[in-house]
């Protein structure tokens, strides 16, 4: 029994400490203790840019060990905005967030497909939160409804006002289709 009631205290300080260092715009579904890590089921974050953007982040699981050293994620799903118009909608099989360099890397597949048909695959990239960078050294495909680009590497500058193909960088245009049901013309 003793021991049993320190377990229990030991968890509610934990889990106190935990609570604590999350932002207050955090939710999770459920927490718990496993092999030394704080497992949190279906975490949600959602806040304002520095631009005053609306975004959500939600994973199936957030893990940090009770040593610090960050959050690994699975599962992570996220909406952006990217312009007044616009919107993108994130997923990722995994990533771990670095809460110390404000920095997230997302790896093993990550899905971009923005609200004006722009779908972009990567298999992993490092993303610099503060600054608004994003580096993959790895290839990436993006298509559009025009043209589609493909390339080794891949540097978005800026918050997004520069991007920097790398690495066999290949660019299709596409012409699009304009016409009547009778005929139709095509156009560069």
């Amino acid at each position: 029994m003793p021991l049993l009631a320190l377990a229990i205290v030991a968890g509610f300080v934990i889990v106190t400490w935990v609570a604590r260092s999350l932002p207050g715009d955090v939710s999770v579904q459920s927490l718990h203790l496993d092999d030394g890590r704080v497992v949190m089921e279906d975490p949600r974050l959602s806040g304002f840019d520095r631009s005053g953007r609306p975004y959500t982040m939600v994973a199936d699981r957030a893990i940090q060990s009770l040593n610090g050293g960050g959050v690994d994620l699975e599962g992570v799903r996220a909406n952006v905005t990217v312009s007044s118009d616009s919107t993108a909608d994130i997923t990722a099989v995994r990533g771990h967030y670095d809460q110390d360099g404000d920095k997230l890397r997302l790896a093993d597949g990550i899905t971009v497909e923005t609200s004006n048909g722009m779908t972009i695959d990567l298999k992993e990239a490092s993303i610099d939160l503060s600054a608004g960078d994003l580096k993959s050294t790895q290839p990436v495909s993006i298509k559009m409804p025009s043209q589609t680009i493909q390339s080794g590497t891949l540097s978005v500058g800026g918050g997004g006002k520069r991007l920097t193909f790398g690495d066999g960088v290949k660019m299709t245009l596409l012409p699009t289709t304009t016409g009547t049901a009778s005929g139709s013309t095509s156009s560069p």
